[in-house]
């Protein structure tokens, strides 16, 4: 269940609230204000919630606490609190909240932690629409509008948009960390919060936070624990891990899968965790036969149903979600995990080279320069990227210069991480998966990040950029003490590095530490990061790839062409795949 809030602005007047009842159109103020509700994604699940002031409709997965889980009255009084003191933000889960006040006659529309989930808007003369899809604005006042060649540039240079911008020019993506406010004075959006508020000027000693911290996170995993069986993430890493262990602690029974290619750590390392607990496993294993018969079809329905905020190159979250739905309403993982407490050292998939620059530059020339410079823009048609780019450069820049001067250059970076890169890298894979599959990720949690972002255990009180393994290692400490006590089978298994998890706990097995960042720095010396799925995606659909090019304005499609041609697109695949999935949204919207 989806929805479209459709307002006529008159602030003359009052909107005059409405009990909203299930599958009907609430018509508060009927002329000025209505609720579309739109039967669509299959897990995003609507409640509705009605007490003596307040009328909350609720859809995909707010996650009450468990004693209250049960009790009507409980609930409305839980929500009103959250409600008039500003903090929907705190709840657990990924949701949408539409709350009515009958009194004041106001109605807020609420998004989750960070804005995981995205609210888009549409605001022309007395008209705004407010949605869970762009698809619902356009359909419903047949807008036809224009692909936005400002979002071209900042996918290219950030690989999403920068901030608020759309694949259509006219549509908004709602702010992080805010809400929309419709009442007697009219429409708003409220800044509710900041990333920087978790930030503490004096962060405790990492040594001295373990054991608050381990059972802090424990107690509130408990509340993720869905009352039916789940599929557990795991990767060669730590995160599924420690999410694993804590599942296992709660009596709870879980089977887990992992995917990549056949003989690489993040299917080998799994395997023998779930072979040595005797738990069942499922390997999705991306091969080129998955890459012939089904990646292209899974990459295009990723896009569409991402509003195009993903790329193809993440087409297996189809394959897994469509698979795991047929035996699981929900899955744990590990999402968010080492992006709160390790700090990014190099751009990635994640982050850009670009936005590394941002926050590494002294002078905003010396951005300017790096900007104008980056290979990627070969991409994009010359005349876009000249009458573009300097708007971006300036509003970039602006952004930087508006945070908190006391902030350092890595919690300015980590600012725009937990802000924008969150909701832009693991928001496509939630609101997808949510067609098929619950997500229910442990680590985004209220509570958890408050309390570990006053302490030194946080990646975003290290040096920007910080390469140092004794630096850099205070976090997976932390995870190390989960571990322990949640589940010390776990930590004598090895990781992916090469140490194994119980190494974090002595002196002497920092030895093994330090060794395995040497080994793999050597091992690593000119060899590229692309996984080799990855390779198998775009060699054997390169002729379906060169027959669904698009001449799309916006792009140099001879640059993508040759590259296909010549195979040389491996040597550059974060620019080629971003600058691939923009061909191919322009050919499905245009």
């Amino acid at each position: 269940m989806e929805f479209l809030v459709n307002y006529n602005i008159n602030t003359g007047k009052g909107v005059t609230p409405s009990v909203i009842f299930p599958s009907e159109v609430a018509t508060p103020g009927s002329e000025r204000f209505s609720i579309k509700l739109i039967e669509a994604r299959g897990k995003l699940y609507q409640q509705i919630i009605t007490g003596e002031r307040f009328d909350f409709l609720i859809f995909g997965d707010l996650i009450f606490p468990k004693t209250i889980r049960d009790i009507e009255p409980g609930k409305i009084t839980f929500l009103e609190e959250h409600l008039i003191n500003r903090s929907i933000h705190k709840l657990k889960g990924f949701f949408y909240i539409i709350a009515i006040d009958r009194f004041t006659y106001k109605i807020e529309i609420h998004s989750s932690l960070f804005n995981i989930l995205p609210l888009y808007y549409f605001k022309e003369g007395t008209t705004v629409l407010i949605s869970t899809s762009m698809k619902y604005i356009l359909d419903d006042e047949k807008i036809k509008l224009r692909f936005s060649e400002r979002y071209a540039v900042e996918k290219i240079l950030f690989y999403y948009s920068f901030r608020d911008q759309t694949i259509f020019e006219g549509i908004k993506l709602l702010s992080s960390c805010s809400f929309f406010e419709i009442g007697k004075d009219g429409f708003s959006i409220i800044k509710s919060y900041n990333p920087y508020d978790f930030y503490v000027s004096i962060p405790k000693p990492w040594r001295n936070s373990l054991e608050e911290l381990s059972d802090i996170f424990l107690s509130e995993f408990e509340n993720y624990i869905p009352a039916e069986p789940a599929a557990i993430s795991l990767t060669g890493g730590f995160d599924g891990r420690i999410v694993l262990s804590a599942a296992i602690k709660n009596g709870f029974a879980p089977e887990t899968y992992s995917y990549g290619s056949p003989n690489e750590d993040d299917i080998l390392i799994p395997q023998k965790i779930a072979a040595t607990l005797k738990l069942k496993h499922q390997s999705f294993l991306l091969t080129q036969e998955y890459a012939k018969k089904s990646f292209f079809d899974d990459g295009l329905e990723f896009l569409n149903k991402t509003e195009f905020s993903g790329n193809i190159s993440r087409a297996h979250y189809v394959y897994v979600a469509k698979t795991l739905s047929r035996r699981f309403s929900y899955l744990l993982t590990g999402n968010f995990g080492s992006e709160i407490l390790r700090s990014m050292k190099y751009p990635g998939v994640m982050a850009s080279p670009s936005l590394f620059a941002l926050f590494q530059a002294r002078k905003k020339k010396d951005f300017e320069d790096f900007v104008k410079a980056v290979p990627d823009l070969k991409y994009l048609n010359n005349d876009l990227v000249g009458s573009n780019l300097q708007d971006v450069i300036d509003e970039v820049w602006d952004y930087r210069q508006e945070l908190p001067s006391e902030l350092s250059p890595n919690q300015k970076f980590y600012t725009y991480i937990f802000g924008e890169i969150f909701r832009k890298y693991f928001g496509p894979e939630i609101v997808f998966q949510s067609n098929y599959i619950i997500n229910r990720s442990p680590f985004l949690d209220y509570k958890f990040i408050n309390e570990i972002l006053k302490t030194k255990n946080a990646g975003i009180y290290n040096n920007f950029l910080e390469k140092n393994p004794l630096n850099r290692f205070h976090g997976q400490a932390l995870y190390s003490h989960i571990i322990k006590k949640a589940y010390p089978p776990l930590l004598n298994l090895k990781l992916d590095k090469g140490y194994k998890p119980v190494d974090f706990l002595t002196n002497f097995g920092k030895a093994f530490i330090i060794y395995g960042y040497l080994k793999r720095y050597i091992a690593n010396i000119g060899i590229t990061d692309n996984p080799i799925y990855s390779e198998y995606y775009y060699k054997e659909n390169a002729f379906r790839i060169l027959s669904t090019l698009n001449e799309a304005p916006v792009l140099n499609i001879g640059i993508l062409k040759d590259e296909i041609e010549n195979g040389t697109w491996p040597f550059d695949q974060t620019g080629f795949v971003n600058a691939l999935s923009l061909n191919l949204t322009y050919g499905q919207i245009s």
